[in-house]
């Protein structure tokens, strides 16, 4: 009987009156595994199907904490017929740190995001996702503008071992395009291939403690990286994930111990773009479109892969539990210091020869549109943990300002200072960091300071191949002259 008196957009209808029948929508709210990707900050939805759509609801009672799953129900008064978009968004301003969502499931449909939300001005707070947005390589939607000549790199290098390491006689080795600081390796390939590239391994000192040489694995890999480009890169075109591949493959087919975090990023000239692949918590940025003072903007930069950022195991408890029974002379700012150090255990995704090793198709691709006078910075943890994009920045723009015309000259000044403030800042106990700002997001509790580490710079500065000297070179080949430092480094990369 009652069948039969139901219609329309879900009312039960009789002679005398009509009755909202209220649907339900589960909604599943899904957020990234990634450093700091947690919030705060209220959330709401809006729900948009091809009949209805819904008002904007916060989702009160979400936690919203790094990859966890929260689940709510949305009562609409009609059938909003085949959902076809979702706006989701924050009510956090510009103090914020951001929110990494990784996907949105209504009624079991998934709708991807993969992206901050309102991080910095970068990304936005508001964000409109369909069930069709999803895709491995992430690309910048920046315009490519046309270059008759092929494009290069000038590149150089900085690195310096962690602090302790220094103490035992541990030094940095820097040759011509190869180089290490402790477990740190990295190589660079500059205008003799048609693959310019740069790349950075960082290897996990903990293989130390099961007599394991813990730099070696990394830079077998990065070795093997600048073999295979500077061999088949001087007759095709090369992707970084194939060469992060067959450079695995290579240091196991040796059986060599240990593992490392990876980013590799290679300049396909013709296309003009930076193709890249990342697996763990190194990374780079790609500065750019500088203004009349020479500042840069920041085009591109790869967030920090991990499994997690940090956990509390009960291990720990009573450690820090004994420091308050027996009173240690440790104040309260060094009892904070021992818990985070005890908890921040880091998990970044990572290749190695243990049955636990993360994959190369694991790294997070990107494809980066590159112009003329572009400057991409790569560098390990113990840059990015330690000195925020703005900083960066702050520090390119200074080197920009000094009034060379000498390009080499540049990257390693830049290369030099960043290393120096990276390390300057590792052994502060009061300066904001990208890691001090995680911790205290992870742990909800105030923490500054660095993170000692192994700090490894890559700086390079995109240019056009000169012509040769029989040619006549373009009128205004190069509008601008980027300001360039002397150099603060003996690299000769």
């Amino acid at each position: 009987m009652l069948r039969s008196l139901l219609g329309g957009r879900g009312r039960l209808k009789d002679s005398f009156r009509v009755v909202k029948r209220w649907l339900e929508y589960e909604v599943r709210v899904y957020t990234g595994n990634k450093r700091g990707a947690g919030t705060t900050a209220n959330v709401f939805v809006s729900l948009k199907g091809n009949l209805d759509e819904t008002d904007e609801q916060y989702l009160y009672g979400g936690r919203f904490e790094r990859n966890s799953v929260d689940r709510f129900v949305i009562d609409a008064p009609y059938d909003l017929g085949e959902i076809q978009s979702i706006v989701i968004g924050t009510d956090r301003g510009e103090d914020s740190t951001g929110w990494f969502l990784d996907k949105v499931e209504v009624n079991g449909r998934p709708f991807f995001c993969s992206n901050w939300i309102g991080r910095d001005t970068s990304s936005h707070f508001v964000q409109v996702l369909t069930p069709f947005q999803v895709a491995k390589a992430k690309k910048s939607v920046r315009s490519t503008v046309a270059s008759s000549q092929a494009l290069q790199l000038v590149t150089a290098s900085y690195a310096i071992p962690h602090s302790e390491k220094v103490l035992e006689g541990t030094k940095a080795v820097l040759k011509k395009g190869f180089g290490w600081a402790g477990e740190d390796a990295f190589f660079t390939v500059e205008s003799n291939s048609l693959n310019p590239a740069m790349g950075v391994a960082d290897g996990v000192y903990q293989w130390r403690e099961r007599g394991i040489d813990a730099g070696k694995f990394s830079r077998c890999l990065m070795r093997n990286a600048r073999e295979i480009i500077t061999m088949v890169g001087q007759t095709g075109k090369l992707e970084a994930l194939d060469v992060l591949r067959e450079s695995y493959a290579r240091v196991k087919e040796k059986r060599v111990q240990g593992s490392c975090t990876a980013c590799i990023a290679i300049l396909d000239s013709s296309e003009m773009l930076l193709k890249s692949a990342n697996l763990g918590d190194s990374g780079f940025v790609v500065l750019g479109e500088w203004d009349s003072f020479n500042r840069p903007q920041d085009i591109f930069h790869t967030p920090p892969q991990e499994h997690r950022f940090g956990c509390v195991d009960s291990l720990f408890v009573p450690i820090v539990v004994s420091c308050y029974a027996h009173r240690i002379e440790v104040g309260v700012s060094g009892l904070r210091d021992l818990y985070v150090a005890l908890c921040c255990q880091r998990f970044p995704y990572q290749l190695g020869h243990h049955s636990h090793s993360s994959s190369p198709d694991d790294a997070e691709l990107a494809q980066v549109n590159i112009r003329e006078h572009d400057l991409i910075i790569m560098g390990s943890d113990g840059l990015l943990d330690n000195v925020s994009r703005s900083e960066i920045m702050s520090i390119v723009q200074d080197v920009a300002n000094l009034n060379y015309s000498d390009r080499k000259g540049q990257v390693r000044e830049v290369s030099f200072r960043l290393a120096n403030a990276a390390y300057e800042n590792s052994k502060s106990k009061n300066k904001s960091t990208p890691f001090s700002v995680a911790a205290s997001d992870e742990f909800q509790m105030v923490y500054r300071g660095g993170k000692e580490d192994d700090i490894t710079i890559l700086a390079g500065f995109v240019q056009r191949i000169a012509p040769p000297p029989s040619q006549k070179p373009e009128q205004n080949a190069h509008p601008r002259n980027l300001a360039l430092g002397e150099p603060g480094n003996t690299d000769k990369s």
